[in-house]
């Protein structure tokens, strides 16, 4: 196959289309997906073009600037498929040299118009054209890349010189060798120039955001971040201060304090702007905003605030970063809505629960797996055992860590196991258990499970937690146990076995 003849006539066709034309960036990308399925070496062939076309790319012509953008707005926009990453990484990285040097005297040219364009984030600047180089590295790259550590150092002087939309270069600043740093820089760079652009908003949501995950690496720094801020910045005007709160830290909390009124307009304004420039998704998304605000103003005002709150009380890197901030501006009158939420939050941490621990259970069980039908039975079968327990709104109300059931559930919950091990039952209730129903999760799975370990899924291998010998002395809890359905699915101990046999309690199997 001429892999040089293929992706000639896909540049050609590039050139033929409009920028970001997604029927044409759609072909291409198919075609691209199935020849490195069997043969990686062709990404070497569309990094050689790039390479090439990038030298002296400022003395070019329009047509020829002009067309190397659109090439590499479907070159950056290419997702590989993830086991192919660190193979791509690696071709890559063969080229880190003559691209860097590129980015390098490109950052010192002015900014310049390379094509007209409609769109907020691909404007068609020069300044946009870079950035695709780092969109590029990112999307190609795995996450232990060494071609983002390359590429890194250049996000600062990319964001001082241009102006660039482009929120990959977030996701590239934890491989700077000075991220905290470059972090605080950026930030700083917006404040001073009141510049709420969408990597200004990206940062401060990725730090503070409802869903800023507990592993990244701006999140996680947040306190750091906040830290290093003060510490360059100690002259703050009253227009610093509105801007960092108001723009960066209430924004990534989805607050805005704005009237009811004044919404609506900056709303109306946003959609004419957006019509403007036909962006049609965009309008139908503000006018549904628009609607819900004239709808239930207050509603959605205090749902913002407490999910708010309750971020502050449960993520640990919020809850410091918003102290460091709160300490900063201790003398300014401004800092009084920061002061209510954290304030808020320790009320929502002190708010009793209805799911409280208990922490010294009467019962005790001495084989958790066995309890947990017994829960099973009680709690979610007969719903005698109170109250009944939902993982979901367990996760809202819970203090001590962020629980993510999206990311979390697909293993055990320590939260979740912990409550369940030390939830106390009354013995009234175990002496209403006549049978037990085990249920592995081909015929539908059990309710008990499905709060413990969300998405157990015996299709990709999970398997309950056996029921060991330990189970013998928790039968002396029920006396009234007569049978059990399904023991064999949870890999039971044989002296368990032998001991209900003997107890005459019947062991039904479940018919596969």
């Amino acid at each position: 196959m001429n892999y040089q003849s293929i992706l000639a006539q896909n540049i050609e066709l590039i050139k033929q289309a409009a920028p970001d034309h997604k029927s044409t960036k759609d072909k291409v990308h198919r075609e691209w997906a199935s020849i490195i399925r069997n043969d990686i070496s062709f990404m070497a062939l569309t990094y050689q073009y790039l390479v090439a076309n990038l030298a002296n790319f400022e003395k070019k012509s329009t047509t020829e600037q002009i067309d190397l953008y659109k090439y590499l707005l479907v070159l950056a926009s290419f997702s590989p498929q993830y086991n192919l990453l660190s193979k791509i990484d690696h071709i890559l990285s063969q080229y880190n040299e003559p691209i860097c040097k590129s980015i390098e005297r490109l950052l010192d040219v002015a900014d310049f118009q390379i094509i007209e364009s409609n769109k907020i984030i691909h404007t068609g600047t020069l300044g946009d054209f870079i950035s695709l180089i780092f969109e590029l590295y990112y999307t190609h790259t795995s996450s232990e890349s060494i071609c983002r550590e390359k590429i890194a150092p250049y996000i600062l002087p990319l964001c001082k010189n241009f102006n660039t939309n482009n929120t990959y270069l977030a996701h590239l600043l934890p491989y700077h060798p000075e991220a905290i740093y470059t972090t605080t820089q950026l930030l700083l760079l917006y404040i001073e120039q009141k510049n709420d652009s969408i990597l200004f908003q990206s940062i401060c949501y990725d730090m503070l955001g409802e869903y800023a995950k507990r592993e990244d690496f701006i999140h996680k720094n947040a306190p750091k971040i906040f830290t290093e801020l003060f510490k360059l910045k100690q002259d703050w005007s009253s227009e610093d201060i509105s801007f960092l709160i108001d723009k960066g830290i209430l924004a990534a909390f989805g607050i805005n304090l704005a009237s009811k009124e004044a919404q609506l307009e900056a709303l109306t304004e946003r959609i004419a702007i957006l019509k403007a420039k036909e962006l049609h998704k965009g309008v139908k998304h503000y006018k549904e905003q628009k609607q819900k605000i004239e709808a239930n103003y207050e509603g959605i005002q205090q749902k913002k605030w407490n999910g708010a709150v309750r971020s502050i009380a449960v993520k640990k890197p919020i809850t410091k970063a918003l102290e460091v901030a709160i300490k900063a501006f201790a003398q300014h009158q401004q800092i009084s809505v920061l002061s209510a939420l954290f304030n808020d939050s320790i009320e929502f941490k002190n708010k009793p629960k209805l799911y409280s621990f208990h922490k010294n259970p009467k019962v005790i069980f001495k084989d958790f797996a066995f309890k947990l039908w017994v829960i099973e039975e009680l709690m979610y079968k007969q719903e005698l055992l109170k109250p009944k327990f939902d993982v979901r709104e367990f996760a809202k109300e819970y203090d001590k860590r962020q629980i993510d059931v999206e990311h979390d559930g697909y293993s055990i919950i320590p939260e979740v196991q912990k409550y369940f091990k030390q939830l106390d039952i009354p013995l009234e209730l175990l002496n209403q258990v006549k049978e037990l129903g085990i249920d592995d999760g081909i015929f539908g799975g059990s309710d008990v499970y499905n709060q413990l370990w969300p998405y157990y899924d015996p299709g990709c291998g999970d398997e309950l937690l056996p029921i060991s010998n330990k189970a013998v002395d928790d039968l002396a809890l029920l006396p009234n146990l007569k049978k059990i359905i399904g023991l064999e699915l949870s890999n039971p101990g044989k002296k368990l076995v032998k001991v209900l046999k003997e107890k005459g309690i019947e062991l039904e199997e479940v018919d596969k």
